[in-house]
């Protein structure tokens, strides 16, 4: 028996568009599935005709404009599972419903209960301007929870983002809260001598519900920007935090976490992630050490 299957299109300019299809709508096969497997059609100029959720009306738009698609519901109860965007400027893997929610909820759990030790966020330049947040550098009691899941997905992520492979070094872990006008400034997570050997960024997102925040987009900029210069002009895409989600993306990418609104300033309604990074074995302790003076340390599992 057929049943509905729903996915939501990641437009250019940040926009996005509900479809849904029929299971056994042949084109299905051809362009839902071809989406998320991050292939590229034979033209990228090609314009797609693809049915609107909860409407009789069809998307007509240019495949040049789809950056990614992210599946939503699968009605026959199917879990979610990786999607990816394979644009050609804009790369990054979403998971939905990560983690079990006991999972979920024991991290949001140790989080709520050490507010008193997260300290105000750095970064390696040292510019107290750029980000303002506040993180938790230690925590092995929880770390592990997602740290392992993310040695387990990197080589697939790699392989969807046409990273090169890799021999997986430390995975470095961040226990963030951002709350009312907390921001990341553009930056990238690669090039600098304390970030040597970061390949594969991974932001993972939970937070209480009721969702009592705003804003704290992810944004990720082209693949063709080379400096934090931003054009007037330029695409980006912008991905809304939803509970439970895992975004990856390659740590050389340009990116930056738009400003978070949050009327009741408390703690609990942050928007809280684990956020890190997979390095490249061999890079290290190297790594580690010149980073010191300016990251506290994250909490970190060798492979």
């Amino acid at each position: 028996m057929s049943h509905i299957i729903e996915y939501r299109l990641l437009l250019a300019e940040g926009h996005t568009a509900d479809i849904a299809f029929r299971s056994d709508d042949p084109s299905l096969e051809d362009v839902a599935v071809l989406l998320a497997q991050g292939r590229e059609m034979e033209s990228s100029d090609e314009l797609l005709r693809l049915p609107l959720k909860d409407s009789r009306n069809v998307l007509i738009i240019p495949r040049s404009k789809i950056v990614g698609i992210v599946k939503l519901k699968d009605r026959n109860g199917e879990r979610p599972q990786v999607f990816t965007s394979s644009n050609r400027d804009f790369k990054c893997v979403i998971v939905k419903n990560y983690l079990s929610e006991s999972a979920v909820n024991r991290i949001l759990a140790y989080t709520l209960k050490n507010e008193s030790r997260f300290t105000e966020s750095a970064t390696t330049s040292g510019d107290k301007t750029k980000r303002t947040s506040r993180v938790l550098y230690q925590f092995p009691e929880i770390a592990d929870i997602l740290i392992r899941r993310v040695q387990a997905i990197t080589p697939d992520a790699c392989r969807h983002l046409q990273i090169v492979p890799f021999e997986i070094g430390q995975v470095e872990c961040q226990l963030t809260a951002s709350n009312r006008h907390c921001y990341f400034k553009v930056h990238r997570d690669a090039g600098h001598q304390t970030t040597l050997g970061r390949m594969l960024t991974y932001v993972y997102y939970f937070f209480a519900e009721p969702k009592n925040y705003s804003g704290g987009e992810l944004r990720l900029y082209p693949r063709s920007m080379v400096d934090h210069k931003i054009k007037h002009d330029i695409k980006t895409v912008d991905i809304v935090p939803e509970q439970n989600m895992l975004v990856l993306f390659p740590s050389d990418t340009y990116h930056e976490v738009r400003p978070v609104f949050c009327d009741t300033e408390e703690f609990k309604d942050s928007r809280f992630t684990l956020n890190g990074w997979v390095r490249r074995a061999g890079y290290d302790s190297k790594s580690r050490r010149l980073a010191k003076a300016a990251d506290p340390g994250s909490t970190i599992v060798k492979p």
